[in-house]
């Protein structure tokens, strides 16, 4: 009974300072709740994956990365869905990125592993190529070609999107 009610309260803090990240309130509401249900049931597995992702984000911008690697392979080892998984690698990936860390690139190809449709991986892996020499030239213009191929698509969709607009 106490560790519902201090769920239902730990829920309310959350819902409400939604809006307010960088309160160290809505943190600690959030890493209270991790604690809270250090494993994963199928009646919590949604409630607790949110929680995550939620702050992951927040270590994010406070520039914690470790904390949020730590919850994103959390995240790795119960989503199911390929999307959403390439979505976590890509976010790895950033994170190494950030801490120029060269294995990011290993994490924007598991990213196009999950989606191959994932452009924004495509471009990260483009950028970390031009700046380093270690891959072939021709898994660099792989990347490249991937890279403009996405960025044709996105264009026609747009011209899809606004084609009889009087805005165009």
């Amino acid at each position: 009974f106490e560790k519902a009610m201090d769920e239902k309260f730990l829920n309310r803090v959350i819902r409400s300072m939604r809006g307010c990240p960088d309160s160290d309130v809505y943190v600690e509401a959030l890493e209270n709740y991790t604690y809270l249900f250090p494993t994963i049931t199928t009646e919590n597995v949604d409630d607790v994956m949110e929680k995550r992702r939620l702050l992951a984000n927040v270590y994010l911008k406070r520039e914690r990365y470790d904390d949020a690697l730590e919850q994103i392979k959390f995240m790795l080892c119960v989503e199911k869905d390929n999307i959403e998984k390439a979505n976590l690698h890509y976010l790895w990936g950033n994170i190494l990125e950030r801490k120029n860390d060269p294995r990011a690139a290993y994490r924007y190809k598991d990213a196009v592993k999950f989606n191959p449709n994932f452009g924004n991986a495509y471009f990260r892996l483009a950028i970390l190529y031009s700046k380093n020499d270690f891959t072939s030239v021709k898994e660099k213009n792989k990347y490249k070609y991937f890279l403009c191929l996405d960025k044709l698509e996105k264009a026609k969709e747009c011209i899809k999107q606004y084609a009889g607009s009087p805005t165009m």
